[in-house]
């Protein structure tokens, strides 16, 4: 169980900073 949770929140560290990398793309 704890290794879904740990997936779960790895994945949106991921697409976080995945989100971040494109707004600062957008921003420059």
């Amino acid at each position: 169980m704890s290794d879904l949770i740990a997936y779960k929140s790895n994945a949106l560290i991921e697409a976080s900073y995945k989100l971040t990398l494109q707004e600062q793309r957008f921003l420059l």
